[in-house]
């Protein structure tokens, strides 16, 4: 793999570069750093799509989101933000390819907010450049990390992650179904969430399909909720 330096020529490998940061503590500092690397070795690929000039900071705040692209209506330029850190494990660094993969996913974003068609055409093409040209390494990516629609990326340098998330999406289904079996109307339990709506609350079934339970709580509202989240009171 090969880094992109100021002026970009091809400089040490980027893994080479990023390996002394990865090996120690992710401090705020330390983070930058990296993204700073990436920022300048993914440079050619925003110039190529005509991507906007944006802001890239780590995401330390981030709790449940790898990565976020935020706009302002002042003018000011898009900011990125790329959570270094694992789920839950703020002293330990994420796969370097996970966190390459996360800032080109919010690269797409600069052009297309939502998760429309266009942006998985364009997040698709940035991934298979960014292997062409050794900045992203799909064995440096991490399957285990649940990201959205990665089964959108099925063809691309990253299709070992849309396998995974299908594997995963199989494996939730039979487990919806096998709680779902446990069950029949009129049946009560307690929903196993902690937060929404639904949050710990006392449910009766009204219906069972597919994995799927119709639950209605005391008040007489109505949702439906995946088998594994209803517990026995």
């Amino acid at each position: 793999m090969s880094s992109i330096g100021k002026k970009g020529q091809i400089t040490l490998p980027l893994s080479s570069s990023l390996e002394p940061w990865l090996r120690g503590a992710p401090t705020s500092a330390a983070q930058q750093a990296v993204l700073a690397m990436l920022a300048r070795a993914v440079e050619p690929l925003c110039r190529t799509h005509r991507l906007p000039a944006y802001e890239l900071c780590a995401g330390t705040r981030l709790k449940r989101l790898w990565g976020q692209c935020r706009h302002f209506r002042d003018g000011r330029p898009p900011l990125v933000l790329v959570r270094c850190t694992g789920q839950g494990e703020p002293a330990c660094w994420r796969r370097a390819g996970a966190i390459v993969a996360t800032l080109l996913h919010e690269l797409a974003h600069l052009r297309d907010r939502h998760h429309g068609p266009r942006f998985w055409a364009l997040y698709r093409c940035l991934l298979d450049e960014a292997a062409a040209a050794g900045v992203y390494d799909p064995g440096q990516d991490d399957p285990e990390e649940h990201s959205c629609g990665d089964e959108k990326l099925a063809g691309s340098a990253a299709d070992a992650l849309a396998q995974a998330a299908r594997s995963r999406r199989r494996e939730r289904a039979e487990a919806n179904r096998q709680a779902a079996r446990q069950w029949t109307v009129g049946m009560e339990g307690r929903v196993a969430l902690e937060g929404g709506p639904l949050a710990r609350a006392r449910v009766r079934v009204v219906a069972v399909a597919r994995g799927w339970l119709t639950v209605e709580r005391p008040d007489g509202a109505v949702y439906r909720v995946a088998g594994t989240v209803l517990r026995p009171l």
